[in-house]
């Protein structure tokens, strides 16, 4: 069984290999890969079976996108997007994929709207 990720074309690093250089940005985790502010996800945690348990998207060294968490199959078990420390969306699955929490935004409509336009969320 191969596990299928959210968005795949995207890349992906083990929270060890990124450099978190928040000092320099206030106290504020930022991360650079290769010397260059991080786009993709931070892989955190892996399943035994080795496929990823739980990962967080980055834009720029910057903690914004989908933080997603997976069942040991494989399939999606919730993703949330994330401004920083803000949830601003949740969808949650059972272990076949299926939702069972639809998608539901955590901020006013006028809000979220203002996130996705700002950091250009997918």
């Amino acid at each position: 069984m191969e596990q299928i990720l959210k968005q795949s074309n995207k890349m992906r690093v083990a929270e060890d290999d990124l450099e978190n250089i928040q000092q320099s940005h206030g106290g504020y985790d930022f991360y650079e890969y290769n010397g260059k502010p991080f786009s993709g996800y931070m892989v955190m945690d892996y399943h035994p079976n080795g496929f990823v348990m739980f990962e967080e998207e980055y834009k720029e060294g910057e903690h914004v996108g989908w933080d997603n968490l997976y069942y040991e199959n494989g399939q999606l078990n919730s993703e949330t997007l994330m401004v920083g420390a803000t949830p601003i969306d949740c969808i949650k699955y059972d272990d076949e994929g299926n939702i069972t929490n639809p998608s539901r935004p955590l901020v006013s409509s006028e809000r979220y709207e203002h996130y996705v336009k700002t950091y250009n969320l997918d």
